[in-house]
């Protein structure tokens, strides 16, 4: 991650910070910490449903992580989708029944 980006992640510049990632090449771009970047800049920005693309990549490909399915939850509420949520609450709760974020 270039210290451009960094700067715009720390002053809580999505706008900025989204246009760097997107401006990377895609090696650099697919990679797990900046891909969780992405989606979470895509999330705050309303784009909700590109956030959940790059989101349900991340499950597929990483380590069971609650805090993903809780990002895809609060996703999917934004987008209206309700049940899909609570299922994706759920799953975080299955990968780890202690996470209190999900309980909340």
């Amino acid at each position: 991650m270039n210290a451009d980006l960094r700067a715009a992640l720390e002053e809580g510049d999505a706008g900025r910070a989204l246009a760097l990632i997107e401006a990377l090449p895609a090696a650099e771009r697919q990679a797990y910490a900046v891909a969780g970047h992405e989606a979470d800049l895509l999330g705050k920005l309303g784009r909700h449903q590109e956030e959940l693309v790059i989101l349900r990549r991340l499950i597929a490909t990483g380590p069971p992580e609650p805090s993903l399915h809780l990002s895809v939850a609060h996703a999917l509420k934004r987008l209206g989708r309700r049940d899909e949520a609570v299922a994706a609450v759920r799953e975080a709760l299955a990968i780890a029944p202690s996470y209190g974020k999900a309980w909340w």
